[in-house]
């Protein structure tokens, strides 16, 4: 619906020996809302995984259909560009 809110978790797995920093930035249509802008934290190596939590918030202004939203990856300071995506779904008023 115009104006709710959702949430979305993007899992990182970090195939180095050592912790890595990542940061993942969702990338909305214009207008919505992201929070955390940046969601920031260590992954730990070896093959460990990390999750990253946004919420999402489309505008009152949304028109009702589906819209991308994609994970834009930096890990270890390397930018690895958008690396997943999902649908979100705005229902009718």
């Amino acid at each position: 619906m115009p104006g709710a809110s959702v949430q979305t978790t993007v899992i990182v797995r970090n195939h180095a020996s050592e912790p890595r920093e990542a940061r993942v930035r969702a990338r909305v249509p214009a207008g919505w809302i992201v929070d955390p802008v940046d969601a920031v934290g260590v992954v730990p190596g070896d093959g460990q995984t990390a999750a990253f939590t946004v919420t999402i918030t489309a505008p009152r202004s949304a028109s009702p259909g589906r819209s991308i939203v994609t994970a834009d990856l930096e890990l270890g300071g390397d930018p690895r560009g958008e690396v997943a995506e999902c649908l979100i779904q705005v229902a009718a008023p």
